[in-house]
């Protein structure tokens, strides 16, 4: 019972937009001084970091950006993280499941440890659980990549990306912050989604966003004409104004295309027109 109480409580502190160990609002917890996310938006990445992915291959950032224009789904984790990480991955797969773009086909996913420690055998051991959860089929794996790096690279991303976290000598665990965080294709962070679980809406719409309209449906640009996000609900919401503007738009043109079918009508009907 004690587990699945702290479990909850580390849910509501990451939806909150607080460092995870921060369990009960209000009250220093020891360990989490200077842990939060700055929401760098417009700030790019340093895609020359060199860090190692799930199969032991060395490569760079960079590699992941810049394919085909797609825009890239970054999540900064540890593997051997006892609860927050999973839940986040987890609410991450989720909320895929119900995105129709598919990674690999049209964005990318990046996850990287901050724990220096972690292993190449670690990184594949994660992949290979979250990518049989989303339950969208092997290709899914081609699209998304679980990287390790050394200290330094791993502390230069996490700066860049606002991404404040640290290590608690007395629970020997990371305090650090959850959050989606979606990049256009030239390493520019485009928008942040703070928390475990995930409106496949807000994915949606975030996805497109990154990718400058690229990504997504007919429907996607409908709902981004109607929607805008929300600072402070960390979540894209009706936009009153928006959909005035396109309910407007909508009722202008209704009208000028029955005035010129009518027209179009009475015309026909014209003595002049049988002469």
């Amino acid at each position: 019972m004690a587990r699945w109480f702290t479990l909850f409580a580390l849910c509501l502190a990451a939806l909150a937009g607080v460092p995870a160990a921060a369990q009960v609002p209000g009250q220093d917890v020891p360990g989490t001084e200077g842990v939060g996310l700055d929401q760098n938006l417009g700030q790019k990445l340093p895609l020359d970091l060199a860090f190692t992915d799930e199969t032991g291959k060395a490569v760079r950032l960079g590699d992941y950006f810049g394919q085909k224009g797609h825009p890239v789904l970054l999540t900064l984790v540890y593997y051997d993280c006892p609860m927050l990480c999973h839940v986040l991955l987890d609410g991450l797969t989720e909320s895929l499941r119900n995105v129709p773009a598919m990674p690999g086909k049209d964005f990318t996913l990046v996850t990287v440890s901050f724990n220096p420690d972690n292993t190449a055998q670690q990184a594949q051991a994660q992949k290979a659980k979250n990518v049989t959860d989303m339950q969208r089929g092997d290709e899914v794996g081609q699209g998304w990549h679980f990287l390790t790096g050394s200290q330094q690279n791993i502390l230069a991303l996490a700066d860049a990306a606002g991404f404040r976290y640290r290590w608690d000598d007395e629970t020997k665990q990371f305090a650090h912050p959850a959050t989606l965080i979606f990049v256009a294709p030239d390493g520019t962070i485009t928008r942040y989604l703070p928390g475990v679980r995930f409106d496949p809406t807000d994915v949606r719409l975030a996805l497109r966003e990154a990718s400058q309209g690229t990504v997504g449906s007919i429907y996607d640009a409908f709902l981004m004409l109607c929607f805008q996000y929300s600072p402070h609900e960390a979540r894209y919401t009706l936009s009153v104004m928006k959909t005035l503007r396109l309910a407007g738009g909508s009722t202008v043109a209704l009208l000028v295309l029955l005035v010129v079918v009518l027209a179009r009508r009475h015309a026909s009907r014209s003595p002049l027109s049988s002469v």
